[in-house]
């Protein structure tokens, strides 16, 4: 997050709308190639397992899924469960995109650079349209949050307790999106509140997150499942759902259980896929800081959120879940959008409010500039394979899972049948 000249550095320069024009073509030619890149994989049955957790046998965690799919798609859930795995993964990545292009369009060095970033990151659009999770449904909120100090600035309370409300209803979705996507929302509202009194962040903050932490004490207390029910949706689902490890089976688990979990995977293959991430989470860093105009600075109210609320959400992630891979890509994909989404929105700044203005961004340095290109070079051929993967194929499967895109453009112009695969899920293995 950029400090005091963050908005500054967003709207000093004209729109320009060549240059723009210009970058829109190559923006949609990155997005439909990364589309191609997952078109006709298939979801695990892992995936497609969220979508035929219900209420049918009583009130369970993510049951709303199933209630959905049972909605839309009561004679087929299978081809519901196909339809809203994608949806997940759509929505989110529909997203990423909607911000990149309104960053390209503001036309200043920092915003163009974050822009692109977000197109070629293989954690932002490829990866969520791979992991395809129905915990990255609420990842809009934090536009439409952002939104509100664009549309209402000194009214925001109203929008934000609409937005907590639905909030809240992803949470009966999937209880995750309360360590994934609730922090970061707290970070943009107060970012955006960093000027007003303690009372009004107060009232903002009670706006949106009342409902949503009782509808998080709701599926906390009364949202686990028992063995029998476990047992029922297991039986519901046996002979529609593809034969594989599914989510169900983890329905009734603990945190202690999810710890465990965690643990018996393993420490040498967790640090690997830790590994991975820190490696990459580094290009990142290091692409940001080619970038001119960079914030130099954190807020101090935004530092305290990030090291207090967002850090410690992160690592009660890696310690309930073994997805590291997927932690370790959303994570800083939710950051990027963050910092993206403060950017677009002009800064609301009350008449009594005092602080020095940033200077106007420095142009690019010819450097920086080629060490952006390729450091984005180097990140956009990188597939997001399976969440979670262990030695030696943390790293291989990343290699092995290049150049199917490419085959798939081969077979097409061959007139080929092609197989579309998954690296990383031939690397399960003990």
């Amino acid at each position: 997050m950029q400090g005091q000249g963050l908005s500054r550095d967003a709207t000093a320069a004209p729109a320009a709308p060549t240059r723009f024009r210009v970058m829109l073509p190559f923006a949609v030619l990155l997005v439909a190639w990364q589309v191609w890149t997952v078109v006709g994989r298939q979801p695990s049955p892992f995936l497609l397992s969220y979508w035929f957790v219900t209420w049918d046998h009583g009130f369970v965690r993510r049951g709303l899924l199933g209630e959905i799919n049972q909605l839309f798609f009561g004679d087929d859930l299978l081809r519901g469960a196909h339809v809203l795995t994608w949806v997940s993964g759509a929505v989110a990545a529909a997203t990423v995109v909607v911000v990149a292009i309104a960053l390209l369009r503001l036309n200043t060095p920092f915003a163009i650079g974050l822009g692109w970033l977000l197109l070629v990151s293989p954690y932002t659009v490829k990866g969520l349209l791979n992991f395809a999770r129905p915990d990255q449904l609420p990842i809009p909120l934090l536009v439409l949050v952002a939104a509100v100090w664009w549309l209402r600035p000194r009214s925001p309370v109203l929008p934000l307790f609409v937005l907590g409300l639905l909030f809240s209803v992803l949470i009966l979705a999937h209880e995750g999106v309360v360590l994934t996507v609730a922090p970061w929302i707290l970070l943009l509202i107060v970012h955006f509140s960093r000027y007003a009194r303690g009372t009004v962040l107060a009232t903002r903050l009670a706006a949106f997150f009342t409902v949503p932490a009782l509808a998080t004490w709701l599926v906390i207390d009364r949202g686990a499942a028992t063995a029998k029910q476990v047992q029922l949706l297991a039986a519901d689902a046996d002979g529609v759902l593809p034969r594989g490890e599914d989510m169900i089976d983890y329905m009734a688990d603990s945190t202690a259980d999810s710890a465990a979990l965690v643990a018996d995977f393993g420490a040498v293959n967790l640090a690997w896929m830790a590994a991975v991430g820190l490696v990459l989470w580094a290009v990142h860093l290091a692409a940001l800081g080619c970038l001119p105009g960079r914030p130099h600075r954190l807020p101090r109210a935004g530092g305290v959120v990030l090291l207090a609320v967002v850090l410690p959400a992160f690592l009660v992630q890696l310690a309930l879940a073994k997805d590291w891979q997927r932690w370790f890509s959303l994570w800083p994909t939710m950051g990027l959008l963050c910092l993206g989404s403060c950017l677009l929105v002009p800064r609301h700044r009350p008449a009594t409010a005092v602080g020095p203005d940033a200077p106007p961004a420095a142009p690019w340095h010819p450097r920086s500039a080629v060490a952006f290109v390729l450091l984005a070079a180097l990140l956009f051929p990188l597939p997001r394979t399976a969440a979670n993967n262990r030695p030696p194929c943390t790293w291989t499967a990343q290699v092995k899972d290049i150049p199917m895109p490419y085959r798939h453009v081969a077979d097409v112009v061959a007139g080929r049948a092609h197989e579309h695969r998954n690296a990383g899920t031939f690397c399960h293995g003990d």
